[in-house]
């Protein structure tokens, strides 16, 4: 077929691929291709590369260049006179790097734009403008964490004093270390304003990093959680932007500890970090992160409380994203009130439950809303837009209802209720008690003679303490 198509035909067709590793493997199965992909390897190479880094493309080839050849000089970072358009000379060796990186700043995108651009949408509804500024603000820091996280690393562990070494030798070793870390931090400092140059662009290196520091790195951090302990990582965690990529990639899904984002050296960490409140001359806390945004962001009203919340906002269409907002365990714990976390029958199951694998929180919260709006709850909306406050407060309320249910749905019969209830202390220390009665209900010891049990029966007043009754607490 290529046989009669025209050079230029075949040029445009080679300059259409997305990226350049299918770039690679198109020229080698044709040999015409190949032909007009060596005539013309210049243009087609920087062509198919802008497909793949998209309008960011001479901040991806600076990244890209470094992670390949960590002898750069200092001249090699600032490409005068280069724009999207040009046509650079682009290696092959950079190929994979320029293919990692662009996959992990499309999902940075669609996560920034999900959280302040359109809530419903997990792909990225950004213009070209915001996308260019986006992206170029996020390779630059990306460009900026690697270029000085290995020095501080080196120099970090020369640190070979101890902290009662005070000999004039030792003395001299530590001024000349921090001398060189005085000096390092200045050259750091010249390095990151020269990454952006104009005032508007440091304000989106400012706007770009307080996404990752306040957006990016807790919703990853917190997708870690389990029903047993909530994650948390010693310092943020952000030169590794692939790694919180490859989190972001799998938000749907509960995130496992086996995903955990690689450790960082909490000290190298506060290195990188300190320019960007001293060295910039910008306040942090005057930078909003969607100043990226050609147009500031609607602000919603949540359905049931009529609250102001942004575009921080859940219904069944983006349940997912509590995985990164709320811990698992909160989950977890949310609406068994009192002991009932406690108790030796239900609590380990409860906890199986929610730590499983298989556990998907969209379908726990459409199993509790379904429940819900079965009975008559009208607030139980699962299209409704509502704030994170007003979701905990249906789960609260909900959740014992929701558990017994489930039990029910699995065949089993519930037992007649405990007169303490959830406020029973006996469930969590005998196993006989806490299996054979109820306990997901209200006390009932000393209320009024009628009163309506969650096994669906009037409960009567318990018997005297003499006569046969469960155990108390």
């Amino acid at each position: 077929m290529d046989k009669a198509l025209p050079t230029d035909v075949l040029d445009y067709i080679l300059g259409s691929i997305p990226d350049l590793y299918t770039l690679s493997s198109a020229v080698q199965v044709s040999k015409r291709l190949h032909t007009v992909y060596t005539a013309r390897q210049r243009s087609l190479r920087a062509a198919v590369a802008r497909n793949e880094a998209g309008p960011a493309l001479p901040a991806a080839l600076r990244l890209a260049r470094y992670q390949t050849d960590k002898k750069m000089n200092w001249q090699d970072f600032n490409w005068q006179g280069l724009t999207e358009d040009s046509e650079y000379d682009i290696d092959w060796v950079m190929a994979p790097e320029l293919r990692a990186n662009a996959a992990a700043m499309c999902e940075l995108e669609n996560f920034y734009s999900q959280v302040f651009k359109d809530r419903t949408c997990r792909v990225s509804q950004l213009t070209v403008s915001e996308s260019r500024k986006l992206s170029r603000a996020l390779y630059r820091l990306a460009l900026y964490f690697e270029r000085w996280s290995y020095d501080w690393e080196n120099h970090l562990d020369e640190r070979d004093w101890g902290s009662d070494d005070e000999d004039e030798e030792q003395t001299d070793e530590m001024r000349e270390w921090a001398e060189t870390a005085a000096s390092m931090r200045e050259d750091q400092a010249i390095f990151l304003k020269s990454t952006a140059s104009t005032d508007d662009e440091r304000r989106e290196l400012c706007a770009a990093f307080i996404f990752l520091r306040d957006n990016v790195n807790p919703w990853a951090q917190t997708s870690f959680s389990t029903s047993y302990a909530t994650y948390a990582a010693p310092i943020v965690q952000m030169s590794d932007m692939r790694a919180l990529a490859r989190v972001l990639a799998r938000r749907e899904h509960h995130s496992t500890p086996g995903s955990m984002l690689p450790w960082e050296n909490p000290e190298v960490t506060r290195e990188l970090l300190r320019p960007f409140t001293l060295g910039l001359g910008l306040d942090l806390a005057t930078v909003d992160p969607a100043l990226l945004l050609d147009e500031h962001p609607l602000n919603d009203k949540c359905t049931q409380c009529g609250n102001l919340s942004g575009q921080k906002l859940f219904n069944e269409s983006n349940w997912y994203l509590l995985y990164g907002y709320v811990p698992l365990r909160d989950i977890c714990i949310l609406g068994f009130k009192s002991n009932l976390m406690r108790n030796m029958a239900e609590g380990p199951t409860i906890k199986a439950y929610f730590n499983s694998t298989s556990f998907s929180l969209p379908a726990f919260l459409r199993e509790l809303f379904d429940s819900a709006a079965a009975r008559g709850v009208t607030s139980a909306d699962k299209n409704a837009w509502f704030c994170m406050d007003c979701v905990k407060n249906i789960i609260e309320s909900e959740k014992i209802t929701w558990w017994l249910d489930r039990k029910r749905a699995d065949g089993k019969t519930i037992p007649d209720d405990c007169w303490y209830g959830y406020e029973c202390r006996t469930q969590t220390h005998k196993l006989d008690h806490a299996g054979k009665l109820n306990h997901f209900c209200r006390p009932t010891r000393g209320a009024p003679s009628t009163s309506m049990s969650h096994t669906g029966n009037p409960q009567t007043p318990p018997p005297p303490p003499s006569t046969t009754a469960p155990a108390s607490p």
